[in-house]
Parts: structure tokens; sequence; C-alpha cells
């Protein structure tokens, strides 16, 4: 049995090194969504709608309205102040507040990325629940664009 949710998900900016269209700072309004696959609980639900929901939500609220940046690009120079973020990366050099910056452990801020840093939160969450087999999370940056990342658990 398969249970999903999407959400409007979060708004961010970042920007994509090495890619000649997105290489400068610009945003989306991301859109977000789950999949749990598994055998009804007790209850007859694999998992919650809005107990899902919930999760997905809190997994992606830190993200909501701020610059995103790579924290694992070696081709970036990032200084971390207490009130302000800068970077450099070749001829550009950008500064924003501290508190509108997530540095996020990865080389690149890419949708594959970010399912992948979901996926992570959420499982830290549906892990426990013995009747979950599969545990899918998406991100889409504009209509049609979509990555997926999932992974399966052991039976239990």
């Amino acid at each position: 049995m398969r249970v999903e949710v999407s959400l409007p998900g979060f708004s961010a900016a970042h920007f994509l090194l090495g890619h000649e269209k997105c290489d400068h700072v610009h945003g989306h309004n991301w859109l977000v969504g789950a999949a749990v696959e598994g055998r009804p609980n007790e209850r007859g639900m694999v998992v919650d709608f809005e107990e899902l929901e919930s999760i997905l939500s809190e997994a992606c609220k830190d993200l909501d309205h701020r610059v995103l940046l790579p924290g694992k690009n070696r081709e970036i120079l990032l200084e971390i102040r207490e009130k302000s973020c800068s970077l450099k990366f070749g001829e550009r050099i950008y500064t924003f507040p501290a508190q509108d910056v997530v540095v996020l452990p990865v080389e690149n801020v890419t949708a594959e990325e970010l399912a992948r840093l979901l996926l992570e939160k959420v499982l830290q969450r549906l892990r426990s629940l013995p009747n979950i087999t599969e545990v899918e999370v998406w991100v889409e940056e504009s209509p049609g664009k979509r990555a997926i990342a999932s992974t399966s658990l052991p039976e239990r």
C-alpha cells in the first residue's frame, strides 16, 4: 500500500556552480512531497496523512525564505560571522545577513541534494514505524522538474 502527500514546501534562493544559466543567485517556490509504502497498521493506515504532512513540513521549515548555500564546495570561500555570511567564487562576492542563510552539507544546492537531505530528515521520524517498507521524498523546483530520493527499509 502506498500513501502520498504533497505540500507547497518552501521558497528559497540558491545558485548552481558550473551551470551556465543557473550559476547566478535565483529562487524557486519549491514544492515537496513524500510517499510511504508499507502494510496498513491495526487502524488500517500505512501512516496518518496529517502526521506525514507534519513531518514533511517540519523538515522544510528551516529552508523557507532563506538563501541556501553549499557548505562542501571547495570552489567557494565561505566566511560566516555573527551578523553576516560572505562567499566568494570566481569574480563574484556575495554578502547576506547571517539569519537569512542556511549552509547545507552539499557541494551544490541542487533539487537532487535537497530531496536527499529532506529524505534523511523524514526518515528520522518514520524509521521507527515497523510497518513502513519504503520512503520517497521529492522536490520540484518548477512544474515538471522534480528530483526524487528514496530508500527501502528492512522488514521488521
